[in-house]
């Protein structure tokens, strides 16, 4: 067969649902697609795949750049101190950790980090966070709400 992608790379291992590749050059980690167009620099210090979800670590900071179903936007920045795998949740997803703030990611589903706790229940329920001491819901469009009739229902506590 012919090479699609040249073979320039310290290590090269493949997304095969997302149809990209993770490449190492010059002691770098980047994205390649699988026609060898890059789709980000070698910039980072370590790429991992955890709970199905691809995390990049750039000097101390750690991105995410989405699940192994879908790319979250391609978002590469790394902006956070900590991701904390929910293995004990039902579902696969990170408590996201930045300047003593808190926030999760839940597949596609994001809630920034600029909460003082998060509680995502085990079973159906709704997403609660504390901000400001005060505890209240999050709505569909992640807004802080105290009426649970607007709250966003969805099926662990963080603080």
């Amino acid at each position: 067969g012919v090479d699609l992608i040249p073979a320039i790379y310290e290590e090269l291992w493949r997304i095969p649902t997302l149809k990209i590749y993770c490449y190492k050059r010059n002691g770098k980690w980047g994205f390649v697609d699988d026609k060898g167009l890059e789709l980000s620099p070698p910039i980072y210090d370590e790429i991992q795949e955890i709970n199905d979800y691809i995390i990049v670590r750039e000097e101390k900071k750690w991105g995410l750049v989405g699940n192994i179903n879908s790319l979250m936007n391609y978002n590469t920045e790394t902006t956070y101190d900590e991701l904390i795998p929910m293995e004990r949740s039902l579902e696969n997803g990170f408590i996201l950790k930045n300047n003593n703030k808190i926030g999760a990611v839940i597949e596609n589903y994001i809630i920034p980090s600029i909460y003082d706790g998060v509680f995502i229940p085990e079973v159906l329920g709704w997403i609660r966070v504390c901000k400001e001491g005060k505890w209240g819901y999050l709505d569909k469009n992640n807004e802080f709400t105290m009426d649970v009739s607007k709250a966003y229902m969805y099926y662990s506590c963080w603080r």
